[in-house]
């Protein structure tokens, strides 16, 4: 069975399962059976089945009776959309100016892919600029849901390298150079609470 069928499901959180064979015993049950074992934590809300009834196929001239319609499936992917488990926060890591007022990079490699969990501070891509390249590291603990181009592309200053999922809510992450974020994790130091010491000094 493969589990090709994880990336998308890791991407949307969802699925919808569609067949024209009655519900029960099927080739879809199968495919629900592996999500839930292999992308069951990517789940945000039940699986939705999308099948013909239990009963047998009818008589030729009224199969558009007894076949899942376009409706059909439409209100599945509704109802999956509209409902939630714990939904974690989408965290969106953005190209911040790497330093000496450069506009743009370029992505070299990434060290993560859709499904994979990462620690906070955990490098995720390798940019290179005019002058070096540069680790990026995740901006908090979470799930990558995508990563935005491939090795080769240009991506300008504070645009979305990559979107991960958090189930803990992030205090704001100062705006600060990854070398110097790579440095405080090295150090152990939270810049974090640094910044928020240095708002209740200044205030």
């Amino acid at each position: 069975m493969s589990t090709g069928w994880r990336p998308p499901v890791a991407r949307t959180g969802r699925c919808v399962v569609v067949q024209e064979a009655p519900l029960s015993g099927g080739f879809g049950a199968e495919v629900v059976a592996t999500l839930v074992e292999t992308a069951f934590y990517d789940l945000h809300a039940p699986i939705e089945r999308v099948s013909a009834p239990d009963t047998p196929y009818p008589l030729a001239g009224v199969e558009d009776f007894y076949l899942p319609s376009v409706d059909d499936v439409a209100r599945a992917a509704r109802r999956t959309l509209a409902a939630a488990w714990n939904a974690p926060a989408l965290v969106e890591l953005r190209l911040a100016d790497v330093g000496e007022g450069l506009a743009e990079a370029e992505i070299v490699e990434w060290l993560v892919r859709p499904g994979d969990t990462v620690k906070a501070d955990q490098p995720v891509v390798v940019v290179m600029t005019d002058k070096a390249s540069v680790e990026i590291p995740a901006p908090v603990a979470g799930r990558v849901r995508e990563c935005v181009g491939t090795p080769g592309s240009i991506v300008a200053t504070g645009s979305v390298l990559l979107r991960m999922e958090s189930t803990a809510p992030a205090a704001p992450t100062p705006q600060a150079a990854p070398s110097t974020r790579r440095r405080a994790a090295e150090l152990g130091v939270d810049l974090r609470s640094v910044a928020a010491a240095a708002r209740t000094a200044a205030s």
